[in-house]
């Protein structure tokens, strides 16, 4: 997905980083099924990418977040 022009997790990915109440809405969309895209393992697959290749690790809040609400 990285490097992918036009990805709604790659450019959504930093707004839900800063602002938290963003992801916490988009999250709870995605529950209700009003929207589709990005879904948990797009945004979190974002998150794991630009971490690795900051070598920095995504606030564990926002990790935390994205997998307790995914279906296995």
């Amino acid at each position: 997905m990285l490097g992918e022009s036009g990805s709604e997790a790659d450019s959504l990915w930093i707004e839900f980083l800063l602002l938290p109440s963003k992801l916490d809405e988009h999250l709870a969309s995605l529950e209700a099924g009003t929207v589709r895209k990005p879904s948990h393992i797009d945004l979190l697959i974002v998150f794991l990418e630009r971490a690795i290749l900051s070598h920095k690790c995504p606030p564990s809040s926002t990790v935390n977040k994205l997998v307790s609400h995914m279906k296995f």
